[in-house]
């Protein structure tokens, strides 16, 4: 059972973590954007290899690598002009999902059914590893980060008063659906079918803010009954939480957090670290995290399981079945 050493925290705090979130997850957490950003990682360039790869219609491909573009994740150059041909090419900032990529690899071979990222490897060319277990790490003392090592820090009064109305944040979707049978053979696909769902990424940031109930999910995420309702049976069915029948520890009909939910909390910490970096006029959360370990606001560096070196886009290689 995850231990819980802190009271939860308040509502407003919950209320200020997901509006910066789903900020950030209204850029990149789609499926279909997934699939393309993690080939786009492993070199494909060329829309028919997109298509070819992906699975995807046309429409759903020009329409994913524009909003792509749009976001500056990718940019569109010529590679033949007689005749115009272009290619897409991850810009910097598409670059630096590096490390969300690999803490998603790392989680799926950990967790996913048939115990592998469908092949998905990462080679870290510095020492040569191949595949390596990318590991998050604690950029001060380097010790692993995990969600029992961090302490949120509560919010000052001058956060309190930064912090934008929800009607401010983005719209999504109330429909989501399991993948299909085309998007389960897809890389990543056991990963995907969370991250690639606004409002499950909401439940499950909820849900490491030690929101139990179902009313409080309602009343912190804004999301109407029948909504709620399908995203918490989708996340018990995936194994992520669990729903408490038995009176435990006063938590009767409390949705828990499973070991396999408390390991996606290292994907959480890299796409809020490239959000704070790459996310022009973005509200960032005034819950500030601290390393347990060592006592010092949290900093994130990724490491090679062999070498214990850095781990990053420049001198690593995904590649994809």
């Amino acid at each position: 059972m995850q231990p819980e050493p802190h009271p939860p925290i308040d509502d407003f705090a919950v209320n200020a973590v997901l509006i910066a979130v789903r900020q950030a997850a209204d850029v990149i957490c789609d499926r279909s954007s997934l699939v393309l950003l993690l080939f786009a990682h492993a070199g494909v360039e060329r829309f028919g290899d997109f298509r070819e790869r992906s699975a995807l219609g046309n429409r759903q491909l020009i329409s994913r690598l524009g909003a792509l573009i749009e976001q500056e994740i990718l940019v569109r150059l010529a590679y033949s002009r007689h005749p115009p041909r272009y290619g897409y090419h991850l810009t910097h900032m598409g670059l630096d999902l590096f490390d969300v990529f690999a803490t998603m690899v790392r989680w799926d071979n950990a967790w996913s059914p048939d115990g592998s990222a469908k092949g998905v490897l990462i080679e870290h060319l510095s020492c040569g590893a191949s595949p390596v277990e990318p590991q998050l790490q604690c950029g001060l003392c380097a010790e692993e980060v995990t969600a029992r090592s961090v302490v949120e820090i509560k919010a000052s009064h001058k956060d309190v008063a930064r912090v934008p109305p929800k009607a401010t944040s983005y719209r999504r979707s109330s429909s989501a659906t399991a993948a299909n049978a085309t998007e389960r053979l897809h890389p990543l696909a056991h990963c995907f079918e969370i991250f690639g769902d606004k409002w499950s990424i909401e439940v499950l940031v909820s849900a490491f803010l030690r929101t139990r109930n179902f009313g409080d999910f309602q009343a912190q995420i804004g999301i109407s009954t029948n909504i709620l309702s399908d995203r918490l049976t989708r996340l018990v069915h995936l194994g992520i939480l669990r729903l408490n029948t038995q009176k435990e520890a006063g938590r009767t009909g409390a949705y828990m957090l499973t070991e396999k939910g408390i390991a996606l909390y290292p994907i959480l910490l890299a796409i809020q670290a490239w959000a704070d970096k790459w996310l022009r006029d973005r509200y960032r959360s005034p819950v500030r995290l601290k390393h347990r370990t060592c006592g010092q606001p949290l900093q994130l560096s990724l490491v090679c399981s062999s070498c214990g070196k850095a781990l990053q886009r420049a001198n690593a290689r995904i590649t994809v079945p």
